[in-house]
């Protein structure tokens, strides 16, 4: 149980799935996904429209000419907003929403042959926490074999520029070109007439402006048509700033901690190279699992170099102090997932008599959602149960949503406590258990709704009582007594 005199009180808690000895630990924050940009940005397509981001179009030979007023909602036209489970007309390998992203994603470009060129761009402030910008894409290209100069050849271009020079790259290194030739792009599959039509799958890669920090710079995307007429390219595209690393849940000093880097399958390279740093420090160890000796927040690091071009994507782990504690306390592999329903819940109790309500304790539960902090406040309700009343709450976590906060909050003038505080999946099985300390017996144990049942031990440890707590109060369910007559 926590007393909270009249202030906020941060509590660090450990979310747990299976029954474990009751123990106040140390994990103030969920680590759920990593995100620096802002939905207002619509980077990843999410309104259902390009707001935020600027059309051109131009054929080749000419330069870019921009139209914002080109509608996005035709399925023919050369930008359009995709949406739901379907795949490209021509292949079901490449479903039209990017695996793994939000709702929505981006075709550019479409099947004319035309000579026609397409291209989008957006701004982006670069800050200390946000650098990486990831982005996924699928292409599909009509080519004949023969290699062509590659300014006449179909093509998909992704480039990075300075906000003061908006039309020139940074480096090559920020300008990436793909080409409609097969032998030499590695694409998965050709298909169609004379094997002209090349496409690659869904893939992932990476932005690294570290180098930009405090800066905006431009990002843009472009398809073109082949110079010569008749062969095209269509590119689906998706834009985030999550993290590639799955989310690394708080492990205790002297744990190990393991990072997987599965999306380097994903990348869309032929052949690169990879190099860990820990801290900084490169090939200490060679790769993960690694052990930290002390508490802390770590960065861990992954270089991958592809033709001379350095890209370094990044993950934090919170190593926590857990010598205090018993085993077990703060050794939790549970994360939260964003879109999943949770339920937060807590006993509390306010100084003061004849109360129907308590207006006093209070659940703050704050999501870091890209640059955005939404809170939403749970209350008591229900009856007050041998001075106790209950707060209980289903939540749905947001998309995008990178931390999770809870805070206990006494918003009287009077000190309120709290026990038996709760976060775990709504669908779960949820049974905890509380021992006395001294006689290591069993004395309470709470169910799925967060009722206790009560064990009452008499002098020789025999259980004597069961005792249930309901809406309508502690209930005695169970009694039994036992008498040794001495002869």
């Amino acid at each position: 149980m926590k007393t909270i005199s009249s202030t906020t009180y941060k509590l660090w808690v450990i979310f747990a799935l299976l029954a474990i000895p009751p123990c106040l630990s140390a994990q103030v924050e969920v680590p759920v996904a990593t995100s620096f940009c802002s939905p207002q940005s619509n980077l990843g397509f999410e309104k259902s429209n390009l707001s935020g981001w600027n059309m051109y179009t131009w054929k080749y030979g000419g330069t870019p000419v921009l139209d914002n007023t080109i509608a996005t909602n035709s399925p023919t036209g050369k930008f359009f907003i995709t949406a739901g489970t379907g795949h490209d007309e021509q292949t079901e390998d490449i479903p039209v929403v990017a695996p793994g992203g939000g709702t929505r994603s981006l075709r550019l470009g479409n099947r004319l042959g035309d000579f026609s060129r397409s291209m989008v761009k957006t701004a982006v402030k670069i800050t200390e926490e946000d650098f990486i910008i990831s982005y996924k894409f699928a292409l599909i290209m009509k080519n004949y074999s023969t290699h062509l100069d590659p300014k006449k050849e179909p093509y998909f271009r992704v480039w990075v520029a300075s906000a003061n020079t908006p039309s020139t790259p940074l480096n090559k290194c920020y300008d990436r070109f793909y080409y409609g030739d097969a032998a030499s792009e590695g694409y998965d599959a050709v298909m169609g007439p004379n094997r002209q039509t090349v496409y690659k799958k869904w893939a992932t890669d990476f932005i690294d402006l570290k180098a930009y920090i405090g800066q905006t710079v431009v990002l843009a995307f472009e398809v073109g048509d082949c110079g010569t007429g008749g062969d095209f390219t269509v590119a689906y595209i998706d834009v985030g700033c999550d993290s590639p690393f799955a989310a690394v849940p708080p492990v205790c000093y002297g744990d190990e901690v393991d990072v997987k880097a599965d999306f380097l399958k994903d990348l869309p390279y032929n052949s690169y190279t990879t190099q860990w740093f820990f801290d900084g420090a490169a090939n200490n160890p060679t790769k993960p699992p690694v052990k930290y000796n002390s508490p802390g927040t770590r960065d861990i690091g992954l270089q991958v170099v592809q033709n001379g071009c350095t890209t370094t994507v990044y993950t934090k782990v919170d190593i926590l102090n857990c010598e205090a504690r018993p085993p077990g306390c703060c050794r939790s592999n549970f994360s939260p997932s964003p879109g999943k329903v949770y339920r937060v819940s807590s006993w509390v109790m306010e100084d003061g008599h004849g109360k129907t309500t308590y207006a006093g304790p209070a659940i703050q539960v704050t999501f870091k959602v890209y640059n955005d902090m939404l809170t939403k406040t749970l209350e008591p309700s229900g009856s007050i149960i041998d001075g106790w009343q209950k707060i209980e709450e289903d939540i749905t976590i947001p998309a995008g949503a990178s931390t999770i906060e809870i805070e206990l909050v006494n918003r009287g003038s009077t000190d309120v406590f709290f026990d038996d505080v709760r976060f775990h999946p709504r669908e779960a099985s949820l049974t905890s258990f509380v021992f006395d300390s001294t006689s290591k017996k069993l004395i309470a144990e709470l169910d799925d709704n967060n009722f206790s049942t009560f064990y009452e031990y008499d002098e020789d440890g025999k259980l004597i009582r069961l005792k249930k707590e309901t809406e309508r109060g502690v209930k005695t369910i169970q009694e039994s007594r036992s008498n040794l007559t001495k002869p």
